[in-house]
């Protein structure tokens, strides 16, 4: 499943819709806007999906936030065809539709129509209760993108809403391309190739110029979305095991970090149209994430299941190390493994951190500096 989680007043977080229900397991999820999103499972296929206006509204009385919105107005909803896996698109001339009259045998395509599903678009004022959250809180698919060789893996979609990189898992080289697709058409731009096993994460720049894309092969790459043309590669033995994640400073230094199974985090400089080893920092165990924020600091996840708030330690300019700032208590971090870590992109306010596990959990950290 994918599933929204807002903030209803002061009372805490809540699930406010279920807007994929499928299949297959989900292997990844970035969102295109503040309402659509691009979605892969252990299948070969993407999905793309735009919000009905029953959730914006909804959104809206619930959370307080108005989207920027380019959901689909005359849609409500959605529902999902028995035997299919594609949300299909209910539109109020849908609720509107009478039951045709047959004359003769009915065909299964008879008994597809949309006023025979358990769906009614509801106006909230709080989070549903699970009833509507299965029937009433589905956004429809709106389109598929095909392309990929093997079981998606990863995906990522520019801070400017225009491309978006897709890759699958891997075990030689011309399965292992990156894939650029327009958000726009969903037409496909390119494939980068250059990593020969899964690409296990890739982000994009902060001013989307540029995709950082790291490996099981232990190598990372800087791309331009522009030309597609290789930018530059990681050196001989950056890392000594798998590197699991990436991201980029917020500071448009150019600069980004990586992390690795080697139990390691290292910064990577940018000065003169290059990239070379800046700060290091060893730690007890694999490291499985990481994320920085516009302030700084730097969340680092690990196989153990904690969490750690780290930052750069500033002499006359000069990066000196890392300090930490926190490191979470056992009991109120995951049990298993931190497979993501990503910080609220907003400013306003104590930093806040969202937190996912192979314990299945999600966790919100709330001003970690007060810790």
């Amino acid at each position: 499943t994918v599933r929204m989680v807002g903030e209803w007043g002061e009372k805490g977080w809540y699930e406010i819709a279920r807007s994929q229900v499928h299949g297959h397991d989900m292997s990844c999820v970035d969102t295109i806007t503040d309402t659509s999103y691009v979605s892969g499972s252990e299948e070969k296929v993407l999905r793309a999906f735009q919000a009905p206006t029953t959730f914006v509204e909804n959104v809206k009385r619930i959370t307080g936030r108005d989207l920027t919105s380019d959901a689909q107005y005359d849609v409500l909803g959605a529902h999902i065809p028995a035997l299919g896996l594609s949300n299909k698109a209910i539109s109020s001339a849908d609720m509107n539709q009478a039951p045709a009259e047959h004359t003769g045998t009915a065909t299964v395509k008879d008994y597809e129509v949309p006023y025979q599903v358990s769906f009614a678009p509801v106006a909230l004022n709080q989070p549903p209760v699970e009833e509507i959250l299965l029937q009433n809180t589905l956004w429809p698919e709106v389109h598929k993108l095909y392309g990929h060789g093997y079981e998606v893996y990863q995906c990522a979609a520019s801070p400017d809403g225009a491309i978006i990189a897709t890759c699958c898992k891997a075990t030689k080289q011309q399965f292992a391309a990156i894939i650029l697709w327009s958000s726009g058409t969903f037409e496909k731009l390119t494939e980068l190739v250059h990593h020969n096993l899964t690409v296990t994460r890739v982000r994009f720049s902060p001013d989307s110029s540029k995709l950082l894309s790291v490996s099981r092969d232990r190598e990372w790459v800087v791309w331009d979305t522009t030309s597609h043309i290789l930018l530059a590669r990681s050196p001989p033995k950056a890392h000594a095991r798998i590197i699991w994640d990436c991201a980029w400073f917020k500071d448009n230094s150019g600069s980004f970090m990586t992390v690795s199974r080697d139990k390691t985090l290292r910064v990577w400089e940018y000065e003169s149209g290059t990239w070379e080893l800046g700060l290091s920092r060893t730690f007890d165990s694999s490291v499985t994430a990481v994320d920085v924020h516009s302030q700084g600091y730097i969340a680092v996840g690990f196989e153990t299941g904690g969490v750690a708030v780290l930052a750069k330690e500033e002499e006359g300019g000069v990066g000196k190390g890392f300090i930490t700032l926190v490191e979470y208590e056992s009991f109120i971090c995951p049990s298993l493994t931190i497979n993501t870590l990503q910080w609220r992109p907003s400013t306003d306010g104590a930093p806040q951190l969202a937190i996912c596990s192979d314990d299945s959990s999600v966790a919100i950290f709330n001003n970690f500096v007060s810790c």
